[in-house]
């Protein structure tokens, strides 16, 4: 999570895909596809099937300049630099490691003509990030082709030096950065070293109160940019998924998720014995995962149903089925579609307050992966509630069910049109039956959100190698009471 900025820019550059990615030949209206080229020289197809062609609006990911010679990082996740950055070492050092980093990933930033030297670069410490340490490299001089790149710097993970074995998969991260990047729904992809990466630095923009999230003025947009997200189909699924072949009903990765982070959250006790938060997290821990393995997983996850819940679904309105079968659909999701991951541009006309709706971007993208709809949408639901803050009221931050069906009809709108126009076309029942179906959908799978993020955070607390200032224990805590919260009002247990 972060507080990055875009820099805004009315000229678009030429698009470079990944090495692994190859742009199909298509007329301007049809749908813009690209093609990975895998080892086994299979192709996969990512399809952006957004027909909104005004998307973008003022906040643009793309840089400055079209006429830019790139290097061979530049989207592409397989192209890693031999250089490490010790966020341990001296700052003097640190911010020397940095800059060689820059300089030789994206070099062709910082010069005046390509063949001159690279004038002197600034290193500033950002913070925000829950997940990376975050810097901001620039230059002063307004003759460079851009102002600004963003560097994260992933902590050291004491669980497994194995990737695909880390809270954060970082090579799949990278892959899915550098797709994004290339359909311009992320920031600009510059390249990887061997312990972070270097992306566009998101400018003259700010990061969403978690109060205006599902606001009049935010929501819709919010709706729209998730939805666009979630119509990009043909995404690889994490290379562990990808090795089970389940012929069942597709659950989705939150399950092996929790699963995975449950296991990591059990490993750390041991190496804390002496800690003195050990009893609040033992609790914590133990209480999540009887509440997964005991009630939530056969709740949401598997067919057996009781008498009375088969008649229930026997008295379901047509549209009531519609919902549920709808947001349960499996899609390439956020995860993480929070305030602080939520970019809106500073400057009028997008904040003007006369304005009713404002233009957003999401960034962040460490925890995406596929996943039944309606989870991503409960997710930024949770988020309109005050977490991040450590202090959040439940029952009066929760969106109201008007702010909820807004933004429900705005996506809907953007993913299922011909859905949304069949709604319309029924005066009694359509959207009102539809939408408290999906509410009640939405609320179930709030739990979700509050158990997977309540594990993540004792994994981080027992991450030797996260030096990230924030009360992983407290935030824990309120996920905890936030599904003991949501349990009550949307299963009345």
């Amino acid at each position: 999570m972060t507080t990055t900025t875009t820099t805004t820019s009315t000229k678009k550059e030429d698009d470079v895909s990944p090495p692994f990615l190859s742009s199909s030949s298509s007329s301007p209206t049809s749908t813009p596809r690209l093609s990975c080229s895998s080892s086994n020289s299979e192709s996969t197809t990512f399809i952006s099937n957004s027909n909104d062609n005004n998307d973008i609006k003022e906040l643009d990911f793309t840089t400055t300049s079209s006429s830019l010679s790139y290097s061979n990082h530049r989207n592409n996740p397989n192209h890693i630099a031999p250089i490490y950055v010790d966020i341990h070492a001296a700052p003097s050092i640190r911010d020397a490691q940095i800059r060689n980093a820059v300089q030789t990933i994206c070099y062709y930033h910082f010069s005046k003509q390509e063949e001159e030297e690279i004038l002197e670069l600034q290193v500033k410490q950002l913070g925000g990030g829950l997940s990376n340490h975050l810097y901001v490299v620039s230059s002063s001089s307004s003759e460079t082709t851009t102002s600004s790149v963003l560097v994260r710097i992933h902590p050291p993970d004491t669980f497994s030096s194995d990737s695909s074995s880390s809270l954060i998969n970082r090579e799949y991260e990278n892959k899915i950065m550098a797709i994004l990047s290339s359909l311009h729904m992320a920031p600009c992809y510059y390249g990887r070293f061997i312990n972070g990466r270097i992306e566009q630095f998101l400018e003259d923009v700010r990061p969403l109160r978690h109060d205006e999230v599902l606001s009049e003025k935010f929501g819709g947009e919010v709706a729209r940019a998730l939805g666009g997200l979630h119509l990009v189909s043909g995404i690889p699924r994490h290379e562990e998924e990808e090795k089970e072949v389940v012929e069942e009903e597709d659950m989705g990765e939150v399950v092996g998720t929790i699963e995975k982070w449950m296991q990591m959250a059990q490993s750390v006790l041991p190496y804390n014995q002496k800690h003195a938060d050990l009893e609040r997290v033992v609790n914590i821990t133990s209480f999540l995962e009887r509440e997964w393995e005991e009630w939530l997983y056969p709740s949401l996850f598997t067919s057996t149903t009781s008498e009375e819940e088969k008649q229930k679904e026997e008295n379901k309105n047509v549209y009531s089925e519609k919902a549920t079968s709808f947001l349960r659909q499996v899609v390439f999701t956020h995860m993480d579609c929070q305030s602080l991951n939520i970019l809106t541009p500073l400057s009028p006309p997008n904040n003007d307050n006369n304005n009713t709706t404002a233009t957003v971007k999401l960034i962040d993208f460490e925890y995406a992966s596929h996943n039944r709809r309606v989870i991503d949408i409960a997710n930024t639901f949770c988020g309109c509630c005050a977490m991040i803050n450590l202090c959040p009221n439940y029952s009066k931050e929760y969106p109201s069910c008007e702010l909820q069906d807004d933004f429900l009809r705005a996506y809907v709108g953007k993913v299922a049109p011909a859905l949304a126009m069949e709604l319309d076309e029924e005066e009694e029942e359509g959207w009102s039956v539809f939408l408290q179906q999906a509410r009640m959908e939405v609320g179930k799978h709030t739990l979700i959100s509050h158990l997977l993020y309540g594990v993540w955070s004792i994994v981080q607390w027992g991450n030797e190698g996260c030096d990230i200032d924030f009360d992983y224990v407290r935030y824990a805590e309120l996920r905890m009471e936030g599904y003991l919260y949501f349990k009550k009002r949307f299963w009345g247990i």
